[in-house]
């Protein structure tokens, strides 16, 4: 549905960067899935723990697909894609 990339980013507070492509559609579109995508995001954030949060960088690329996909999926994806990000040690 959509690739997630992490670099770690010590001392600095979590940044988030959508970067929805022209494929998706139109700008209203484009908004579209980036409002979903960061609510879905927002939500998901809040439940993990500080320490998980950590501070580095996410860029999500999403896919043609997720426009046209239910939100409740949407969420249980971004939470998937949050919870190997999480685990992954950058440094390794």
């Amino acid at each position: 549905m959509f690739k997630a990339l992490r670099t770690e980013r010590p001392f600095f507070p979590l940044h988030v960067l959508f970067a929805v492509p022209n494929k998706i559609g139109k700008a209203h579109d484009r908004n579209r899935v980036r409002r979903r995508l960061r609510e879905a995001l927002f939500r998901e954030l809040q439940t993990l723990t500080p320490k998980a949060k950590g501070s580095f960088d996410l860029v999500l690329l999403p896919k043609a697909s997720v426009k046209s996909v239910a939100y409740a999926e949407l969420c249980l994806e971004m939470q998937t894609v949050l919870r190997k990000l999480v685990r992954i040690d950058p440094k390794k």
